[in-house]
């Protein structure tokens, strides 16, 4: 989705996915506005606005140039994809709900699977939230332990099977 500016008499409003270029549009001066819940700079700014769209037009039509030529085949994307999903929209993958599986296209599932296997060695590891045993939860000082086996400190203190 491509930003565009809104006209709102003293101020101008970036439309569109901005998320991406948030700090874009900071360094110009840009400001958030929550009941607008867009980015906007004063009306004196427009030359600089109207550079940074043209600019971040450019920028995403040089990614959609260096990526391969579409198919029309839809593959779904193999591997634990939560870490990846922000990459792989880039990429034009697209959930599908019945699937339970992201689907790209067929000639980008490489760099789609590349973008897996880089998102996982990121990805936080996993924390048992409370005793496979006993349903202990920690406090907020961080006990009883849950230990990686998802017992906790009481539990283990307790048996001797582990």
């Amino acid at each position: 989705m491509t930003i565009t500016l809104k006209d709102e008499g003293k101020r101008l409003y970036f439309t569109g996915n901005t998320f991406p270029a948030k700090d874009q549009i900071k360094a110009i001066g840009g400001r958030w506005d929550s009941d607008a819940k867009a980015w906007w700079v004063g009306a004196a700014l427009r030359a600089e606005a109207v550079a940074l769209i043209t600019e971040i037009g450019a920028e995403q039509n040089r990614a959609a140039a260096a990526l391969p030529a579409l198919t029309g085949k839809l593959v779904p994307v193999p591997g634990n994809t939560y870490a990846a999903r922000g990459a792989l929209r880039d990429l034009g993958a697209q959930w599908d709900a019945a699937a339970k599986a992201w689907m790209v296209d067929a000639a980008r599932l490489t760099l789609a699977t590349d973008a897996v296997a880089a998102a996982a060695k990121d990805a936080p590891r996993f924390r048992h939230s409370h005793c496979k045993q006993c349903g202990a939860r920690p406090d907020a000082r961080g006990w009883p332990r849950i230990y990686k086996n998802g017992i906790c400190s009481n539990c283990y203190a307790e048996n001797d099977d582990f």
